[in-house]
């Protein structure tokens, strides 16, 4: 019996297509591996970077132990028992907490968006702490590099305060909400730069700290902060002596506060 040559000519084109096809989804595979391997690797230098210049201000930030996946479409670094060692505070100050989860893009290495996990305790080094922090969702953004960042944000869902004394606890301060956004308004972080700092409290009560303080407040501002020299990684101490210096200066450019009734603008 004869084969019909074009119906064997029809199937040979059919296997070299599926052929053709399977060899590009596997090429497409691997690029996009390697692809996500290299922005790994950006996210992760951009990670240490931020660490690095925050050490040079005596802040070092640690983790129990440290894992990094998210493939294929983010990368996820995953930092258990995280803490931050603030050595330029007299006394040193040691921020302790249970998880945090950094994610990146890979399309935008350059953008970190962090997430953290409480309780958050904040007290001497080696010694019990004083105060406790938690909350329902606690979130950071940071967008830029080490050396020129362009915004830095920070969200807190139902945040609470509370002061330790051995088994007590005294609440210091509790809210619905508080979001905190700074950015690079003027010149550049080399060079005189100009921090916009704005600020929102939503249904935020201090009983320990006044009365007055015990009824919700919602309140929300906006300020320009003048007089930088640079926004190189210093301690605080000397940021503030080097604004004063320098003449420098914070416009409050709004601010809005209402208190039951009572609003003031």
């Amino acid at each position: 019996m004869m084969r019909n040559p074009r119906s064997l000519q029809s199937r040979r084109r059919t296997g070299r297509r599926y052929t053709i096809l399977l060899f590009t989804i596997f090429a497409l595979v691997a690029g996009w591996t390697g692809f996500w391997k290299f922005a790994a690797g950006k996210a992760q230098q951009t990670i240490e970077g931020w660490r690095a210049r925050e050490a040079k201000a005596g802040r070092l930030y640690a983790c129990a132990s440290e894992t990094i996946g998210g493939f294929p479409f983010r990368i996820e670094v995953n930092c258990n028992q995280a803490s931050a060692l603030f050595r330029s505070n007299r006394p040193p100050i040691e921020l302790k907490a249970d998880n945090l989860v950094v994610v990146a893009q890979v399309y935008q290495p350059g953008l970190i968006i962090s997430e953290y996990h409480g309780p958050l305790t904040i007290g001497e080094p080696g010694k019990s702490p004083d105060i406790v922090a938690n909350w329902k969702l606690a979130q950071s953004s940071i967008r830029g590099t080490p050396a020129a960042p362009e915004r830095v944000s920070l969200v807190f869902d139902g945040p609470t305060i509370d002061r330790m004394s051995g088994d007590a606890r005294q609440n210091l301060m509790h809210a619905a909400h508080i979001e905190i956004h700074g950015r690079m308004a003027e010149g550049s972080a080399a060079d005189k730069p100009v921090i916009e700092v704005a600020l929102q409290l939503d249904q935020v009560s201090a009983p320990s700290l006044h009365p007055a303080a015990a009824q919700p407040i919602n309140a929300s501002a906006t300020a320009m902060l003048r007089g930088l020299k640079d926004f190189s990684p210093k301690p605080w101490s000397v940021r503030f002596r080097e604004i004063q210096a320098s003449d420098g200066r914070i416009d409050i450019t709004q601010a809005r506060a209402q208190q039951g009734d009572i609003i003031a603008v």
